[in-house]
């Protein structure tokens, strides 16, 4: 298994955990990654102003968002969006942003009705494929970074019958990167994640 930062895909009565990739840095008003290795920063006005990404592409988790041309409007307007989300920051939650941009990622994707069923196993070669739900959809992208919005670390579970539980060890305080994209044509919310 390759090494890496634990993401946390949240989707509709569907929980995805994966490893994905650093953030690497950037110069545009989405969160950085150096914020998501901070344990406190200046909390942000919420709903944010809206802004487009308009001269470069950034990395969000596995996805792509990329810029979009000035002449491009859409559908519904950041304040529906924001309103559609279904993640929002604490009132802590910081660099705070709501950006206009195409988005692409391999997940959430679209696998073959019936796998994981049988005669379907999810080996069977109809399982293997699938089609991702975002490629070059127009969206607001709206990110936060915060130490109270992160996803507690799940453990191993319960100790077996008998067994005594240890002592849990003490929670170091760390920030997450959220995002969460609304279709910027129909105001849909599909999932949100969050890596950190």
């Amino acid at each position: 298994m390759r090494r890496g930062t634990l993401a946390l895909l949240i989707v509709p009565s569907l929980l995805l955990v994966g490893c994905g990739r650093s953030l690497g840095s950037r110069t545009s008003a989405l969160p950085s990654a150096s914020a998501t290795q901070r344990s406190s920063c200046r909390p942000s006005p919420q709903p944010p102003v809206p802004a487009r990404l308009t001269d470069h592409s950034e990395k969000i988790g596995d996805g792509i968002l990329d810029p979009v041309d000035p002449g491009v409007q859409p559908a519904i307007a950041a304040g529906p969006a924001w309103a559609a989300a279904q993640f929002k920051p604490s009132k802590n939650g910081c660099e705070v942003a709501e950006i206009l941009g195409y988005y692409s990622a391999s997940a959430p994707a679209t696998i073959a009705a019936g796998c994981g069923q049988p005669p379907l196993g999810l080996n069977d070669p109809a399982c293997t494929r699938s089609t991702p739900n975002y490629r070059h959809r127009l969206v607001w992208m709206i990110t936060w970074t915060g130490t109270d919005d992160c996803v507690p670390a799940m453990g191993p579970g319960p100790p077996p019958p008998g067994v005594s539980p240890r002592p849990a060890a003490p929670v170091q305080s760390r920030s997450c990167l959220w995002w969460e994209p609304i279709d910027a044509s129909t105001g849909k919310y599909d999932f949100a994640g969050s890596i950190g």
